[in-house]
């Protein structure tokens, strides 16, 4: 006999319910980072012919900085992901989701507006004059951060509810909003 807390190995069984749940997560989850590579390629392919290399180094530089800004809140999906994943009732999943919120809004905020307000600063000491381009700019990748803080909570809600088509289309969506807005505003 074995307590439910004992971890041990299974032979895997392509028709048991957990193996078609792995299948379908992973599924969707590999369709999805296709579809980001796609896209990633799209818009690099954008900026550097409408704007040159530079512009691409500048922008992954402003993408690097906001992911490591980001690090608090992804590290909060670690704790709130199982939650609400374990939760059965819907009111607790609410409830989880508010902490959520409430969490990523009370640390991101003031990073967010700490990045605006120093941030150009910040990377002229650190990276130096030859990124003086990315400080005048530094703002929109913090409006793009706020937006982050938005969506996580309700991205991590949606997959621990089990919601794996709302999640995939969404990020669809999403990820074609980049390329066409960058198509628009060449």
């Amino acid at each position: 006999l074995y307590s439910s807390e004992q971890i041990r190995f299974v032979k895997p069984r392509l028709r048991s319910v957990e193996s078609r749940r792995l299948l379908k997560f992973g599924g969707v989850n590999f369709t999805l980072m296709v579809f980001v590579v796609i896209l990633e390629i799209m818009q690099r392919g954008i900026i550097v012919r409408e704007l040159g290399i530079d512009s691409l180094g500048l922008m992954i530089a402003g993408t690097q900085i906001v992911a490591y800004i980001d690090v608090v809140n992804r590290s909060a999906m670690f704790y709130w992901f199982p939650a609400m994943s374990g939760s059965l009732s819907h009111n607790r999943l609410k409830v989880q989701y508010i902490e959520f919120s409430h969490f990523n809004l009370y640390f991101g905020i003031p990073s967010v507006l700490g990045g605006m307000l120093f941030g150009g600063l910040l990377i002229n000491l650190l990276l130096g004059s030859s990124f003086s381009p990315l400080a005048e700019t530094i703002y929109l990748f913090m409006i793009w951060q706020f937006i982050n803080l938005i969506h996580n909570p309700s991205a991590t809600a949606i997959i621990a509810a089990n919601r794996l088509n709302i999640h995939a289309i969404s990020s669809l969506l999403s990820g074609l909003t980049v390329p066409l807005f960058l198509l628009l505003l060449m």
